[in-house]
């Protein structure tokens, strides 16, 4: 004794606009942004403005694939914020141990 929904397939096939949004959604909502901020500020079509971006997001998306593999492989869970804290503490640590090395402050790099 079902109901209709349970008689209703889950998967149809043909065109769905909510997987077609699913899919490229994300894209067309970064590109709405840029054109906002394109419309905004003319200055951010230039090529400065995205590498400013793409430098900035490096260390993040570096972390972040690195965790993906971690998590994939069915290791241990850490989050991607206490990885890259970890990694800058350790940075740090071995800046200020090896700053009579390097032959001077280890702030200058």
């Amino acid at each position: 004794m079902g109901t209709e929904l349970d008689s209703l397939p889950m998967n149809q096939p043909g065109f769905s606009w909510r997987r077609c949004l699913n899919t490229v959604g994300p894209v067309l909502a970064l590109i709405a942004i840029y054109l906002l901020f394109a419309w905004i500020e003319p200055s951010f079509r230039s090529t400065a403005p995205m590498r400013n971006i793409a430098r900035q997001t490096t260390p993040v998306a570096v972390a972040a694939l690195g965790m993906t593999l971690v998590i994939i492989s069915g290791g241990i869970d850490l989050s991607v914020g206490s990885a890259v804290a970890l990694g800058a503490v350790a940075i740090a640590w071995l800046l200020e141990f090896f700053r009579h090395a390097l032959g001077g402050d280890a702030g200058q790099l």
